[in-house]
């Protein structure tokens, strides 16, 4: 169940109430703020929880904003490029001829070949742009858990490429993995980094001090990927905001 509310100088604020939630919480973007409380919380007392956070609201929506022009900046830094493994490279376009609008990539070298009939990079539809990531996702990714699973030693079923929109990763109880194509953009620090991770949850499935533990003994350099993914996901992930 949900509600919505518009309070002066805040954005849209959604109030939700969820059946196992204990306790009440507060979860902002950058155009919402969302709380959720217990099933039988009153409104009356959501509205109170939300008058006590105002101004740390406030402070973190300006952080947010602020974020977001700063990966536009950097957006502009690199115009006629796309990220891939962490480095950014060149498109370079030559036109394509036909009345069905299409791109085709090929990655090069030293950079990304674009056949199209999209006037420049900036109009390629999303979905185009992801089928690249997603193809080069499904070649790469399965090789990865392969090595890894291998030398762990640990067996798993079936891997999915999907587009998850706040998760790198997961592992479920049928030890199927699930991959986000976006990883197609980190670098291969990072990719490797998250096959570990989803592996050893066919060893430990929780974050506990064993499974952490686990991953250090395995991939020694995990503390230079996760502070490399707190410092980029949002751009990796920046595609879910503009559409």
């Amino acid at each position: 169940m949900s509600r919505s509310d518009k309070r002066k100088g805040m954005p849209e604020v959604q109030f939700v109430r969820r059946k196992n939630q204990k306790h009440l919480r507060l979860r902002l973007k950058s155009d919402k703020v969302i709380v959720s409380a217990p099933r039988h919380c009153s409104k009356k007392v959501m509205m109170q929880f939300l008058k006590e956070n105002e101004d740390w609201i406030q402070e973190h929506l300006r952080e947010i904003r602020m974020k977001r022009v700063r990966i536009e900046q950097k957006l502009d830094e690199h115009k006629g490029e796309l990220l891939l493994r962490g480095q950014w490279k060149p498109v370079k376009i030559s036109p394509l001829n036909g009345a069905s609008p299409t791109a085709i990539f090929r990655e090069r070298e030293e950079h990304i070949e674009l056949h199209t009939n999209f006037n420049g990079l900036s109009s390629i539809p999303h979905d185009l742009l992801e089928q690249f990531y997603r193809k080069l996702a499904k070649r790469e990714i399965p090789d990865l858990c392969k090595k890894w699973g291998t030398s762990m030693p640990v067996s798993y079923n079936r891997i999915y490429i999907r587009s998850q929109r706040t998760k790198w990763g997961s592992c479920s109880g049928k030890k199927n993995l699930s991959f986000n194509w976006r990883l197609m953009k980190c670098p291969l620090l990072v990719t490797n980094y998250l096959v570990v991770h989803e592996l050893c949850h066919l060893k430990e499935f929780n974050h506990s001090k064993a499974f952490w533990s686990l991953v250090e003994h395995y991939f020694p350099q995990q503390e230079q990927a996760r502070k490399w993914i707190d410092e980029n996901e949002d751009l990796i992930f920046r595609d879910l905001w503009i559409r």
